[in-house]
């Protein structure tokens, strides 16, 4: 605690020191290795990603729910070791994989991060703790990530930094249409119609779609409307056309009247018009097993 190595630091924007912090100094979380990507989820839960061992016995990278105060283990517990006051990763790669995870991103209910060794775009569904690689060693070493204000993820590729091996082109940035690389998982339960992804909006906005009847209750289901910082800028319901006391596909429709929040930038492509439509199930149980959402990116006019 008296070194701030290897810990979760919280500042204020102005850099000064907030009041609540768990030990009265910049620390909020230790037991940190070497975490190279934090992120905020949409329930406002922190994620972090960690580097494991090195050197020879690699592997055992880790998830982490970031919580104030708790100690994550290192260098005392890895992996599945335990002891009483830290804490076990989320998830860990194992002792045979390597990620080497580098940065780390939210959206729509997973976590992506991008690995160095692992050389992909991992994929960690937060609900059904499934983790799914993406491109593997198609492109190398990848570094960063971010969503664009067009809705596409922006990779970088760290193939010239003396550990990969560069091709023709390198380094690079890729352009992935993040809809695409789960559309088929959501497109299971739910479907919009209107409005599509990216899509500008204004106000009266009509939604449109279809989904699984386990998502209504009482023939509703909640959606909301946030802007690029997380306010909500409105909130409703759509409401089933039809029975929805089944498991098939039940059309609904809704309506979202709203007031556009302010830009500090007129053009529609500026970060700051960037928006998101929140769809959850109704879930009068409050189990986390029976949640489900969708966030679809919109743009305000």
């Amino acid at each position: 605690i008296n070194s701030l190595g290897g810990k979760i630091l919280r500042v204020k924007d102005d850099g000064s020191l907030p009041n609540d912090n768990p030990f009265k100094n910049l620390i909020y979380a230790y037991g940190i290795r070497n975490s190279q990507g934090i992120t905020w989820d949409s329930q406002g839960n922190l994620w972090s990603i960690d580097h494991g061992r090195s050197g020879v016995k690699s592997g055992l990278d880790e998830i982490n729910l970031i919580e104030k105060g708790k100690n994550y283990g290192w260098p005392v517990i890895q992996g599945d070791e335990t002891q009483e006051g830290m804490e076990k990763p989320i998830m860990h790669s194992g002792e045979d994989i390597t990620w080497a995870p580098a940065d780390l991103i939210y959206y729509n209910g997973n976590l992506f991060f991008t690995g160095l060794r692992g050389q992909g775009l991992y994929q960690y569904n937060i609900k059904n703790k499934k983790l799914t690689l993406h491109f593997f060693q198609k492109f190398g070493r990848l570094r960063a990530i971010t969503l664009g204000p067009d809705g596409n993820f922006y990779i970088s590729t760290s193939n010239r930094d003396g550990r990969g091996y560069p091709k023709e082109g390198d380094d690079k940035i890729i352009k992935v249409n993040s809809i695409k690389l789960f559309e088929k998982e959501i497109s299971k339960t739910i479907i919009i119609e209107s409005p599509k992804a990216n899509e500008i909006i204004d106000s009266p906005l009509i939604i449109k779609g279809k989904a699984r009847g386990n998502w209504f209750f009482e023939a509703t289901f909640p959606v909301t409307l946030v802007d690029w910082d997380g306010k909500i800028i409105a909130e409703s319901y759509v409401e089933a056309k039809d029975n929805w006391m089944t498991e098939d596909f039940v059309p609904f429709e809704g309506k979202l009247e709203f007031k556009n929040p302010s830009f500090p930038n007129t053009n529609t492509k500026h970060f700051s018009h960037r928006g998101t439509l929140i769809f959850r199930n109704s879930n009068p149980s409050g189990l986390l097993e029976n949640k489900y959402y969708f966030e679809l990116p919109i743009r305000f006019k």
